[in-house]
């Protein structure tokens, strides 16, 4: 949340979160509310995606002493948000509602049908819900029928892996729901 990033600002612990510390998109989020003339959360949380283009990664990582980059990379940043605790199936493994497993493939397929729209070559993901109570094996099948429906046009996709935040066998049931024919 908008709130949270100003939390880590005002004296967090930025090392968690590189996007802010290496990158100039904490400027960008601290605008976004004067951009988009409205809330954004309550934008997101209403199935709206934020875009933010030409964010510069100005710094390497803090495990490497986070020393400003001679060369800068820019990227686009795509934010959107999922449910928190959607109902999950007595098994743990996929959601309960069709209704939750619905609004999951939207907004995942916005997120793709978006980076295509604009030319995206490469689409770096965090594992998404990650933290929240997303069914693993559900979630990534999921993602797999999303991105065969909607990933044309998008070279690579990655799905990022967050030490600490995948715990239980989560990752690994993650994995085995993106296996195409599950």
């Amino acid at each position: 949340s908008l709130q949270r990033v100003e939390a880590l600002f005002a004296g967090g612990d930025l090392r968690q979160t590189p996007l802010l510390l290496q990158t100039s998109y904490l400027w960008a989020l601290r605008e976004t509310v004067r951009h988009s003339h409205g809330d954004p959360e309550a934008a997101m949380d209403a199935g709206s995606l934020v875009y933010t283009t030409d964010v510069t990664i100005m710094r390497a990582p803090v495990k490497q002493g986070a020393a400003w980059l001679r060369d800068p990379a820019r990227v686009d940043v795509l934010w959107a948000a999922l449910s928190r605790s959607p109902q999950v199936n007595e098994h743990g493994d996929d959601y309960a509602r069709s209704e939750d497993k619905s609004q999951v493939a939207e907004r995942l397929a916005r997120i793709l049908r978006c980076a295509a729209a604009h030319g995206v070559e490469a689409l770096v993901l965090p594992v998404p819900g990650g933290g929240c109570r997303h069914p693993a094996t559900g979630l990534g099948q999921v993602l797999n029928d999303v991105i065969t429906r909607h990933g044309r046009g998008i070279r690579h996709i990655l799905v990022c892996r967050h030490d600490g935040e995948l715990t239980g066998g989560f990752w690994e049931s993650f994995v085995a729901g993106l296996q195409p024919g599950r």
